[in-house]
C-alpha cells in the first residue's frame, strides 16, 4: 500500500476529531450525509490492504463518492458541509501533499545517485591511466638504455672482426716465415760442397766458410722471424680472446637489458588492460542498475503526478460542495488542468563510455620490433623475447 494512500485512509477510518465524529454527531439529522460518509469510509477500508502501487484510482474513487456527496447537499447544514470540506482539506495540505512532495524528493534523490556512481568509474579509469602513465614514462628510458647498450656491443663486435681479421693475417705471416726457417734450418746437400774446376784448396775453404757462414747466419734470422712472428700471433690471438669475452659480456648486459624492456612492457599491458576491465565492468553495473532504477522511478513519477492531479480534483470539489452552483463548480472540476511541473523529475544524462586505451604494440610482435628496436645494429642483433605477454 503506497504511504499517501495508506495516510488518507487511515486519517478517514481513524481521525481524532474529524468525519467520523461529525458523522456520529449528527447521524440521526442528516442519515443521507451519514450514509455517503459511511460509503467513503467503507471504501476506504476495502482498499487499505489491497497493495496497489498508485493510490490514484482510490483517490478517484473518493472522488465519486465526494460528487455523490455533492448532489445531496442541499439538507445538509452548511456549517457541516464546512466542517467536512475543513478536515479533508487539512487532511489533504497538511499530510497527503507533503508525503507526495516528499516522496518525489526521495526518487530524485535516487536517480542523482547515479551522477556519483558514474564519476565513481571515470574515477576508477583516471586514477588505472595514471598508473599506466607512470609506467609509460620509464619504457622511453629502457629503450634508450637498451638501444645504447647495443651500439656499444656493435662498437666491440667490429672491433673483435678487425681484431680477428688481424690474427688471419698473423697467422699466414706465421706460417710463412716459420716454413722459410724449417725449410732453411737442414744440413745442405753433398753438392754445396763441391769444388770448382780449376779451384784452389785455399780458394775452396774461403768459398765454403762463406758459404756457411752466410747460410748460418740466414738459418739464425730466419729462426729469430719465426719466434716474432709466433710471438706476435700468440699476443693477437690472446687480444682477440680477451675482446671476444668483452662482447659476450656486453650482449648479457643488452639482452638482460632487453629482457627488462619487454618485461615493463607486458606490465604496462596488463595494466592497461586491467585498467580496461574494471572501468567496462563498472559502467556495465551502472548502467544496468540505472536503467532498472530510472525504469521504477518513471512509473512511480507517473503515480505521483495521477495522485497529485486526484488531490487536486478532491480540493476542487470540496470547494464545489460549498459554493451557490454545486454541480457547474464540479464540472469545470472536471476540465480544470492541474501542473505537475514541480514533481517531474530530473533525470541525468549519462556521460559517453571512454574507450579503452590499449597497448598498440606487445613484446615479440613484428610491429613492436620495428617501433622498439628501431636502429638496432646488425651485428648486434636482439634476443628472442622471453616476456610473460610475448607473442610467439
Amino acid at each position: 500500500m503506497n504511504v499517501v494512500l495508506a495516510s488518507f485512509l487511515l486519517a478517514l477510518v481513524w481521525p481524532s476529531d474529524g468525519l467520523l465524529w461529525r458523522q456520529d454527531a449528527q447521524r440521526d439529522a442528516h442519515p443521507r450525509l451519514a450514509s455517503l460518509i459511511a460509503s467513503l469510509n467503507q471504501t476506504a477500508r476495502l482498499k487499505l490492504g489491497s497493495g496497489a502501487r498508485s493510490s490514484a484510482p482510490y483517490l478517484r474513487s473518493l472522488e465519486a463518492t465526494l460528487l455523490a456527496m455533492a448532489q445531496n447537499t442541499s439538507q445538509i447544514p452548511s456549517q457541516l458541509l464546512h466542517g467536512v470540506k475543513s478536515d479533508v482539506m487539512t487532511m489533504v495540505s497538511n499530510e497527503l501533499k507533503p508525503r507526495i512532495i516528499t516522496e518525489h524528493s526521495q526518487i530524485q534523490s535516487q536517480i542523482a545517485e547515479f551522477s556519483g556512481l558514474f564519476a565513481k568509474c571515470e574515477e576508477v579509469r583516471g586514477v588505472g591511466l595514471n598508473e599506466s602513465y607512470s609506467e609509460q614514462q620509464a619504457i622511453p628510458v629502457l629503450i634508450a638504455n637498451h638501444k645504447a647498450c647495443r651500439k656499444q656491443e656493435s662498437a666491440l663486435q667490429d672491433r673483435l672482426s678487425a681484431c680477428r681479421t688481424a690474427l688471419q693475417s698473423s697467422r699466414l705471416v706465421d706460417a710463412s716465415t716459420c716454413e722459410s726457417a724449417r725449410l732453411l734450418d737442414r744440413i745442405p746437400e753433398a753438392s754445396v760442397c763441391s769444388a770448382l774446376n780449376g779451384e784452389s784448396a785455399e780458394a775452396y775453404h774461403q768459398r765454403m766458410l762463406d758459404v756457411f757462414r752466410d747460410r748460418l747466419k740466414n738459418i739464425r734470422i730466419r729462426r729469430l722471424l719465426c719466434q716474432n712472428t709466433t710471438g706476435a700471433l700468440h699476443l693477437q690471438e690472446s687480444a682477440c680472446d680477451t675482446q671476444a669475452r668483452e662482447v659476450e659480456e656486453q650482449r648479457t648486459s643488452c639482452n638482460l637489458m632487453q629482457r627488462q624492456l619487454d618485461a615493463s612492457a607486458c606490465d604496462l599491458s596488463m595494466s592497461m588492460n586491467t585498467t580496461c576491465s574494471k572501468y567496462q565492468a563498472c559502467r556495465s553495473q551502472a548502467t544496468l542498475s540505472y536503467d532498472l532504477v530510472r525504469n521504477t522511478v518513471k512509473a512511480r513519477e507517473s503515480n505521483l503526478h495521477d495522485e497529485w492531479k486526484a488531490l487536486k480534483h478532491i480540493e476542487c470539489i470540496l470547494e464545489a460542495m460549498v459554493g451557490s452552483n454545486i454541480m457547474s463548480a464540479a464540472q469545470e472540476c472536471g476540465r480544470a488542468i492541474y501542473s505537475v511541473a514541480h514533481l517531474m523529475v530530473v533525470y541525468i544524462t549519462m556521460p559517453p563510455c571512454q574507450a579503452c586505451e590499449d597497448l598498440a604494440e606487445v613484446p615479440g610482435t613484428a610491429d613492436y620490433n620495428a617501433t622498439v628496436f628501431a636502429d638496432i645494429p646488425a651485428n648486434a642483433p636482439v634476443t628472442e623475447c622471453a616476456a610473460s605477454c610475448c607473442f610467439t
